[in-house]
């Protein structure tokens, strides 16, 4: 009966905190303390609703709706079957007020075959906290099976829509320390148990990580966020993901005060502000490239296409995504 009531209690409590971090998300850190410096007991307490997409009170995001749906996924089907799961996200996607630009990438395919893979070779990178949101029905399925199991459905429930291997590892850690925690067990104890199931990339990468002296602060970037002003595709590695993180940065400071001057200025104000900026309009107001070239160039003359390169990722792979 104990470890049933620390299975209830992972899943609602996950979905309680995503519930209360609602109104917060990508907005300035520190703000849900600043805001609530004690707790407020009576009525509704802190589940005050509203954010960037304007949540009721007490109502939880995305994080909690993909791990609801894999875990009616994983009971409808007495265990992980990957094409149920995905037409169930594809279903939930379709309706849902806010989902995470590279899962809605991915989930607008039809198959889930290939689909995390492509998307992260054309970008160069695909890690993220998407695949760990929604991981804690993992936890409970596996609460009684082998750190393996756990590791197995940790991973391919990750990989559907995001390919790097480290979100698996890290999908594996977080379902490992709420297994370990639902069996009474130290659930730091159970990250250096993870370790012992996944490869040694994951101890080389996580380890400092979870030192408890870490702090995002003082961490290094995990990924180039640049543009240089050259058409050539060697100079530019992963234009797409620059823009997608720069866009994602405009919209959270949006998100935080709609009424705050956001410059976005490059060396000359030219080619790489007008691929932000054009970039953020088509995503923010659904133009085509033509029509952010226009509202720029009206706002911002001295805006051009000399780097073509730019102008065909906004006209090609970004229009379809946005």
């Amino acid at each position: 009966m104990m470890k049933t009531q620390h299975a209830i209690g992972a899943l609602v409590g996950s979905a309680v905190g995503d519930a209360l971090g609602a109104p917060f998300e990508f907005q300035r850190p520190g703000l849900y303390r600043a805001t609530y410096p004690s707790p407020l007991l009576g009525g509704i307490g802190e589940m005050r609703g509203g954010g960037g997409f304007g949540w009721k009170p007490a109502e939880f995001t995305d994080d909690t709706q993909m791990a609801l749906a894999l875990a009616e996924s994983l009971i409808a089907r007495s265990g992980f079957d990957p094409a149920d799961l995905w037409q169930r996200w594809r279903t939930w996607a379709e309706t849902a007020r806010d989902v995470g630009a590279q899962t809605r990438t991915v989930l607008a395919e039809n198959t889930y075959v290939g689909v995390a893979e492509r998307f992260h070779m054309q970008r160069g990178k695909s890690a993220g906290n998407g695949s760990v949101m929604r991981n804690t029905p993992i936890a409970l399925w596996t609460a009684e099976d082998s750190l393996e199991s756990l590791a197995d459905l940790a991973g391919r429930q990750a990989s559907l829509t995001h390919h790097d291997p480290h979100n698996a590892y890290g999908a594996t850690i977080h379902a490992a320390m709420i297994r370990a925690g639902i069996r009474g067990e130290d659930v730091f104890d159970a990250i250096e148990s993870a370790f012992a199931v996944l490869p040694s990339a994951a101890r080389d990468l996580w380890t400092p990580l979870l030192a408890s002296g870490w702090s995002p602060d003082t961490s290094s970037n995990n990924g180039k966020v640049f543009l240089v002003d050259k058409a050539d595709p060697h100079n530019n590695e992963n234009p797409l993901s620059v823009l997608e993180d720069v866009v994602a940065t405009i919209d959270a400071l949006l998100a935080d005060d709609a009424s705050r001057p956001i410059l976005v200025h490059c060396h000359g104000g030219r080619s790489r502000t007008a691929f932000v900026l054009k970039g953020w309009a088509m995503r923010r107001f659904g133009w085509t490239e033509d029509q952010a070239h226009d509202w720029l160039v009206r706002a911002w003359p001295r805006s051009d296409r000399m780097n073509g390169r730019f102008v065909e990722i906004l006209r090609s792979t970004w229009r379809k995504e946005s």
